[in-house]
């Protein structure tokens, strides 16, 4: 779709994906998007990022193809962080529950979000991870599609056993922190079950090496816990905003007010680089690589097209 196409710049970091494969343009292009929303989460930020990729796009977008898929994935990241901004209640960090609320408008209790992930790390911890629970077996699930449809059957088996050996994992650590229901008894026995027939699988599928099989069940759950910098970095920008929101109050307005300018600018071009690469990251390490094949090649025409 072409709302997606500008995301096809990201894929051109690799080859081509081989005929008759997956092009994940699409899943790049909305887990992209969410991925950086969830870390930016600020309704000002987000604004200024829209305006400064729209700006981009006016003035060198005409010029360079490569300029205006950048500046519009750059609007779509704008969009994203405001929204999120909206469900966390942030608004250049908490200048609207700081200043404008009870100093411009007299009101001291007013909660202008849905959530507030500056006051629960814990919640935003476990809906970071959610999303590699979500994002890293579905690559598993697109290779063991992808090797079936090829007709690589050792291939899906062993992939097959690896989403079992996971979700076995995912299985004992819920139990050990009391996730209900999986702190009850029987998910134990079903967890060791599901573990011990992905084992099974995976020495059929690879045989001796089998036993890297196994380490890599344990990568895999590295996998997962990579998608806690989403939680770590969105909470290093709330620090950095709110730090240049009370500069006003420690120094005096006069030299307040550019300092905290200048530390939310800064904060901002932390904003653009820093969660566009482990967002990027993300993608490119933890999900293509369990199912992408990028062996093709770029269609060349046989004449260059003409103006007439």
């Amino acid at each position: 779709p072409s709302f997606f196409k500008p995301f096809e710049i990201v894929l051109s970091l690799f080859k081509p994906p081989t005929y008759g494969t997956i092009d994940p343009t699409v899943m790049i292009g909305v887990a992209f998007i969410l991925f950086y929303g969830f870390i930016l989460g600020d309704v000002g930020y987000g604004i200024i990022i829209v305006l400064l990729s729209r700006l981009l796009n006016a003035k060198m977008g005409h010029r360079h193809e490569g300029v205006k898929s950048a500046a519009t994935i750059g609007t779509y990241m704008g969009v994203s962080g405001a929204i999120f901004g909206a469900i966390y209640g942030e608004y250049f960090g908490n200048f609207m529950e700081k200043f404008v609320f009870p100093e411009l408008l007299g009101i001291e209790e007013f909660h202008l979000y849905l959530f507030h992930r500056a006051h629960d790390y814990n919640t935003l911890l476990i809906l970071a991870l959610m999303f590699g629970v979500i994002h890293v077996p579905l690559g598993l699930i697109l290779g063991i599609r992808e090797s079936l449809k090829h007709h690589h059957t050792d291939h899906a088996i062993e992939k097959l056993g690896m989403l079992m050996g996971l979700a076995a994992l995912g299985i004992f650590v819920c139990n050990y922190f009391g996730v209900p229901p999986f702190s009850l008894q029987p998910f134990v026995y079903a967890g060791a079950a599901i573990f011990a027939v992905g084992v099974i699988l995976i020495f059929k599928a690879m045989g001796v090496m089998g036993l890297l099989g196994l380490l890599e069940i344990m990568s895999l759950g590295g996998n997962v816990l990579s998608y806690a910098r989403l939680m770590a970095l969105g909470v290093a920008g709330i620090a950095l905003a709110d730090i240049a929101n009370m500069l006003p109050g420690m120094m005096g307005y006069a030299i307040g007010i550019p300092a905290a300018c200048g530390v939310h600018a800064f904060n901002i071009a932390l904003s653009i680089a820093s969660p566009t690469i482990h967002s990027l990251r993300l993608n490119v390490v933890e999900f293509l690589p369990k199912f992408y094949n990028p062996q093709g090649k770029a269609f060349n025409p046989f004449r260059k097209e003409t103006q007439w």
